[in-house]
């Protein structure tokens, strides 16, 4: 029993980091772009709400990447494993089946409650391709949960760079290069 609770918390901690990397890499996306438009006026209360994402988005960012993978990545990564072993498609093709199954039954509660199906569906397909990848990542490579926690802070943290570094340009560049 010791083996397997060691692996689910190795799935559990690489959804959950690469789902807590990617949000965080949307918000500070969403940010950065809601800066550098023309009419972005804080108001008055501009550096608090700067404050409050600092400092309850971690916090925020780690119970929702947690959700996260354990509504959606878990439950593919394990149905995924379960058939790879029963068939002869691997796991890592069954996992995308299985996502865009699932994130079709997510889309299906969106739309009974208001929300497009179509863009709804690609948008939490999309969101859990990352966090099912890091599942797998780390059951397959049977590696320590830091080590899965630290990879992925690697990549994540070098893509929040990027999009810092672009935010940064577009600011200090006058905005968006002109299509053309």
């Amino acid at each position: 029993m010791g083996r397997l609770t060691a692996a689910w918390g190795r799935e559990l901690a690489g959804a959950a980091a690469a789902a807590i990397g990617q949000l965080a890499l949307l918000v500070a996306g969403s940010v950065l772009f809601a800066f550098t438009r023309a009419d972005y006026d804080p108001g008055e209360g501009g550096a608090f709400g700067i404050v409050v994402v600092l400092v309850a988005g971690p916090v925020v960012l780690l119970l929702l990447g947690l959700l996260h993978a354990a509504l959606f990545a878990l439950p593919v990564s394990v149905a995924a494993r379960a058939l790879g072993r029963r068939t002869p498609v691997p796991a890592a093709g069954w996992a995308a089946a299985l996502g865009a199954v699932l994130a079709a039954v997510y889309a299906a509660e969106g739309w009974r409650h208001g929300l497009p199906y179509g863009p709804t569906w690609e948008w939490v397909a999309g969101l859990g391709v990352l966090p099912v990848a890091g599942a797998l990542y780390a059951r397959w490579c049977e590696v320590r949960t830091l080590k899965v926690v630290e990879g992925v802070a690697w990549v994540m943290g070098t893509g929040l760079l990027v999009v810092v570094a672009a935010g940064v340009g577009l600011v200090s560049g006058g905005g968006a290069p002109p299509n053309g």
